[in-house]
């Protein structure tokens, strides 16, 4: 289980090094900008998806709000090994995909920060 907190610091991660260099320069501050605007509602947000039973169903958000990462890790494996990549629409640079190896690099980071905020 990870915090909230710790996937927002990996998925920062993961965006800075990851997709940022990938995008022409002059793109790189706008897609920042708009990056860390949409971070700082992410905890929000997933207070509020906590509360679907959809959401409450899947047992991928625990109860004080802490994400199972594993199991999020292998549905997300599960569901890209079953129908490719996710597109996903980014401010500034467009649509995205996000492959199978993509998440798994996100899960590292995310790990590696929930690591680092227990040692």
């Amino acid at each position: 289980m990870v915090s909230i907190s710790q996937t927002i610091a990996g998925a920062k991660k993961f965006i800075a090094a990851e997709i940022t260099p990938a995008l022409p320069a002059k793109s790189r501050f706008a897609f920042g900008l708009v990056i860390n605007s949409i971070i700082g509602g992410v905890p929000e947000l997933i207070s509020e998806y906590a509360k679907s039973p959809f959401i409450k169903a899947t047992k991928m958000i625990g109860e004080n709000g802490e994400i199972d990462l594993d199991a999020l890790r292998m549905t997300v494996k599960k569901t890209c090994q079953e129908y490719g990549t996710a597109e996903i629409k980014v401010p500034i640079i467009g649509m995205f995909e996000m492959t199978e190896k993509n998440f798994d690099e996100l899960f590292k980071y995310i790990k590696a920060e929930a690591k680092n905020e227990t040692e």
